[in-house]
């Protein structure tokens, strides 16, 4: 396996305080190899306390949470252990080592509440980079968090299955505004053929139809749905691929 990406990115500046790395792998993990030692965070020379864990069923996003704040304007150094290996026995194919620097001040969520699904497989993705499996209702947030001012846009990676929705992302753009982004009304409005088609999904209006034979979803000109205009879908996370640390 390899590391895909990381967040912070290599020499990322002006990092939150309260930033939770998150890392990506190429394939599942065997749970057993992500434990104290695998993941570490150095301040200088010193590893800076936290718990890692995975962040999904798949064991393909690992996360450590720092104990306390990071210190302001410092320099950060990730560093992964070969000792991390796949489902299959592999070991990561490189150590890894990412560099970023924090800056002044905290970072804000972008999160809300699912309600209305039905289908298993949801992925939304924040902006280019941050992926989000939903399973179920209720309350969810990204990972990442952004600094008051930044941009955000919350869109649809992957559809929903069993039963198959269609899903159009409207609103999921905006500005964060020294809050975490949770608002927006969450409802369902029925339609005539008994199908729920209106939900809300992370604090943007979310449309889902059930897709069925001779529905008026089944047309052709149906089976799409429409991301925002500044986050174009990509194949997959193995796009931003961290190059291994110099030897």
């Amino acid at each position: 396996p390899f590391v895909v990406r990381t967040d912070p990115p290599p020499k990322k500046r002006d990092v939150a305080l309260n930033a939770i790395i998150v890392i990506v792998f190429s394939e599942p993990l065997d749970p057993a190899t992500l434990g104290p030692g695998s993941v570490t965070l150095l301040r200088g020379t010193t590893s800076v306390p936290g718990t890692v864990r995975f962040a999904d069923v798949a064991h393909l996003r690992a996360e450590f949470h720092p104990n306390e704040l990071l210190a302001p304007q410092t320099d950060y150094e990730v560093v992964l252990s070969q000792g991390i290996r796949s489902e299959n026995g592999l070991p990561l194919d490189a150590a890894v080592t990412v560099q970023f620097t924090t800056g002044t001040s905290i970072g804000y969520s972008i999160g809300g509440t699912v309600s209305g699904l039905k289908g298993a497989g949801l992925v939304l993705r924040l902006n280019p980079g941050e992926y989000l499996s939903v399973a179920a209702n209720g309350p969810v947030a990204f990972t990442s968090t952004l600094a008051s001012g930044d941009l955000y846009a919350v869109t649809v990676l992957e559809l929903p299955s069993s039963p198959a929705q269609l899903c159009v992302v409207e609103g999921g753009e905006g500005k964060v505004e020294s809050a975490n982004v949770t608002d927006h009304l969450l409802r369902r409005r029925p339609v005539a053929d008994g199908k729920d088609r209106l939900h809300h999904i992370a604090g943007h209006v979310a449309r889902y139809s059930r897709v069925g034979p001779g529905s008026v979803d089944d047309h052709p000109a149906h089976q799409r749905f429409r991301l925002g205009p500044r986050a174009p879908m990509v194949a997959g996370p193995q796009a931003d691929r961290v190059r291994p640390a110099d030897t």
